[in-house]
C-alpha cells in the first residue's frame, strides 16, 4: 500500500510523487512557501471559515516541516537505540524505570490492551484539531495564544528530535516490552500510518505534551462543567496510555509536558508585551489622550437615566413573593432569569437535565417540581411602572426574539431591558426599538473578550462580578462605557468597595440593604431640592 501511494503520482505521469517522503528538500521549500504566500494574500476576514483558512494555511507548513525533520532522524538507529539505553539507565539511578512492569498489568486483559490502544490513537490527533478548530470559530480572542504555544513547542521539539533522536520501548531490542497498538489495533494505520510518523521521536512526548496544551485550553475556555472535566481527565489519560502501549518512557511525558508549559508561558508574555493580556484584563491598554471612545450612549437606556447608584434586586424576579417584596422594597430595577424550556419561556434560576423531571442548583436537586413561573405571569404580576432586566439563560438561540414578541405583545410601548453573559443573544437584540443590552462579565476569560470587543463595539453598560473588579479594571471599563453595575453586593464593605471604585448600580440579595440605599437616595434628593429652593428665596 506504502509502495502504490509513493508511486502513484508517477503512474499518473506527474513529475513527482505523491508520497511526501519522497520529496526533496527543495520540492518541500517550494510548498512551504506556496503556503506562507497564500496565507498572506489571504483576506482577514471576521467569520469562522475565513479565520479557520488563515490557520490551516499557517500550521500546514509546520507540519512539512516535522515531515522534513523525520526525514534527518530516519536514518540515525543506531543513535536513537544508544540514547533510549540512556534515559533507561538514567531512570533506573531514580529508580523510576517501571514500563515493563506497568505493561505488564494491562497484557492479559484484551479490554485494558484495547482501552490503552484507543486512547493513544484517538485520544491524540482527533482531540488536538477538534480543539484548534473550537478554539478558532468559539474562542477567537484567546486562540492565538494557543495556536502559537503549539508552534513553539512544535518547533522545539524538531529541533529536540533531529539532535536527540531516542527511540521508543517498544523499538528496543533488551526491553520485554509489547508493540500493542501496532501488533493489535488497525485502527493506528488507518489515523496514523507507519509511513507518516517519526518512529524516533520519543523525547519529548508532544503526543502527551499536545494534549496537556488542549486540557489547558478547554479548562480555560469552556463554560460546560462536563467539557471541563474532560479537559482535565483527558491528559492524565493519554499519559497513561503512553507508557501502557510502550510508545514513551515516563520521562518523555514529564519533559513533553515541560515544554509546552514553557511554551504557553512565552506565548502569553509574547502577546502581553504587545499589550495583549488575554488571561487577566484583555488588551486594555492605557486610554491615550487623544482616543474617541467608541461607545455611544443611548439617552434611553434605563440603566443611564437613573439616578446612582442603580438598585437590583438579584433574581427576585424569579418569584411572584420575591417580585412583591423587591417592589414593597422600592428598588429601581428587579432581576428575573429566563429560559426558553420546551417551547416555554420559564422565569427561573434553576436547571433542568433534559426531558427528565427534575431541576437543579448548586447544592439541591428538586424532583417532579411545581411548574416554574411563565414570563407572562410574571409581567401579569408586576406592576406597569416596575422595571424588569432579563438575564438570558440556556443555549435557545430563539430565546431572545420570543421574549422580544412576548414581551411586545405584553407590555407595548415598554422598554425591554435585558441581560446575559451570553452575548450572541444581546447581539440579537441590538438595535431593536426600545430595547437596552447590559453585557454581563463573569470571569476572566469573559473580561479579555469584553476588553478586545470594546475596542470596536460601543456598549451602554456592563454588569461585572464584585471579584473582578479592581481599580484598574474598572478605570479601563469606564473609559469605554457609561454604566458599570456589580454583583453580588451583600454587605456594607462590600458596598462601600465598589462605590469608591465608581461603579453605576448593585445588584444584591439583601432587600434590606437595597431599601437602605433607596432611602439614601430619597434624602439626597430632599435635601437638594431645599437647597435650591433656599437659593432662589435668596
Amino acid at each position: 500500500m506504502v509502495y502504490e501511494v509513493a508511486n502513484s503520482g508517477l503512474a499518473l505521469g506527474l513529475p513527482f510523487s505523491l508520497n511526501p517522503f519522497e520529496w526533496s528538500t527543495l520540492g518541500y521549500a517550494v510548498v512551504i512557501a506556496i503556503l506562507i504566500a497564500i496565507h498572506q494574500l489571504t483576506p482577514r476576514g471576521g467569520a469562522w471559515y475565513e479565520r479557520l483558512v488563515r490557520e490551516v494555511l499557517l500550521i500546514a507548513p509546520a507540519i512539512f516541516i516535522y515531515f522534513a525533520v523525520r526525514g534527518i532522524v530516519v536514518a540515525r538507529e543506531e543513535d536513537a537505540i544508544r540514547n533510549a539505553s540512556g534515559i533507561v539507565d538514567f531512570q533506573a539511578r531514580l529508580g523510576i524505570f517501571h514500563e515493563p512492569t506497568l505493561q505488564a498489568w494491562i497484557l492479559g486483559s484484551d479490554f485494558l490492551i484495547r482501552t490503552m490502544n484507543w486512547i493513544y490513537i484517538w485520544g491524540h490527533w482527533p482531540v488536538v484539531i477538534g480543539t484548534l478548530v473550537w478554539l478558532v470559530v468559539r474562542r477567537p480572542e484567546t486562540f492565538s495564544v494557543y495556536r502559537n504555544a503549539f508552534l513553539i513547542s512544535g518547533l522545539l521539539a524538531m529541533v529536540i528530535f533531529a539532535a536527540y533522536p531516542v527511540a521508543p520501548p517498544r523499538l528496543m531490542p533488551d526491553l520485554d516490552v509489547v508493540d500493542t497498538v501496532l501488533e493489535q489495533s488497525r485502527s493506528y494505520r488507518v489515523l496514523q500510518p507507519p509511513a507518516l510518523t517519526n518512529p524516533y521521536a520519543a523525547m519529548p512526548s508532544l503526543h502527551f505534551g499536545w494534549n496537556l496544551l488542549m486540557g489547558i485550553a478547554i479548562v480555560r475556555e469552556s463554560r460546560i462543567r462536563p467539557v471541563r472535566y474532560f479537559g482535565y481527565i483527558m491528559p492524565v489519560m493519554m499519559y497513561v496510555g503512553i507508557i501502557l502501549t510502550a510508545n514513551h518512557y515516563l520521562v518523555d511525558g514529564v519533559v513533553g509536558g515541560l515544554l509546552v508549559v514553557g511554551s504557553l508561558w512565552v506565548s502569553v508574555a509574547l502577546l502581553k508585551a504587545r499589550g495583549f493580556d488575554v488571561w487577566r484584563s484583555g488588551p486594555l491598554a492605557e486610554a491615550s489622550a487623544d482616543r474617541v471612545q467608541p461607545s455611544n450612549p443611548d439617552p434611553r437606556h434605563p440603566l443611564l437615566a437613573m439616578p446612582t447608584p442603580v438598585t437590583i434586586a438579584h433574581r427576585a424576579g424569579n418569584s411572584l413573593d420575591g417580585l412583591k417584596r423587591a417592589q414593597d422594597a422600592g428598588v429601581d430595577v428587579i432581576e428575573a432569569d429566563l429560559w426558553l424550556y420546551q417551547d416555554r419561556l420559564e422565569v427561573r434560576h434553576s436547571k433542568t437535565l433534559g426531558p427528565l423531571p427534575l431541576r437543579w442548583d448548586r447544592w439541591w436537586i428538586a424532583f417532579r417540581p411545581a411548574p416554574a413561573l411563565t414570563l407572562e405571569q410574571l409581567l401579569c404580576s408586576a406592576a406597569s411602572d416596575t422595571t424588569i432586566m432579563f438575564d438570558l439563560k440556556g443555549r435557545s438561540s430563539d430565546l431572545p426574539l420570543r421574549l422580544l414578541e412576548t414581551f411586545r405583545r405584553e407590555r407595548p410601548g415598554a422598554p425591554l431591558l435585558v441581560c446575559s453573559q451570553t452575548w450572541r443573544y444581546l447581539e440579537q437584540l441590538r438595535g431593536e426599538p426600545d430595547v437596552a443590552v447590559v453585557h454581563s462579565i463573569g470571569n476572566r476569560r469573559q473580561l479579555a473578550r469584553a476588553g478586545q470587543m470594546l475596542e470596536r463595539d460601543g456598549w451602554n453598560a456592563v454588569s461585572i462580578h464584585k471579584e473582578l473588579l479592581t481599580s484598574e479594571s474598572t478605570r479601563h471599563l469606564l473609559d469605554r462605557v457609561r454604566t458599570i453595575v456589580t454583583w453580588p453586593i451583600n454587605d456594607e464593605q462590600s458596598l462601600e468597595r465598589v462605590r469608591g471604585l465608581g461603579v453605576s448600580g448593585v445588584i444584591s440579595d439583601s432587600l434590606e440593604l437595597l431599601s437602605r440605599i433607596e432611602q439614601e437616595k430619597e434624602l439626597d434628593r430632599s435635601n437638594t431640592t431645599h437647597a435650591c429652593g433656599d437659593s432662589a428665596n435668596s
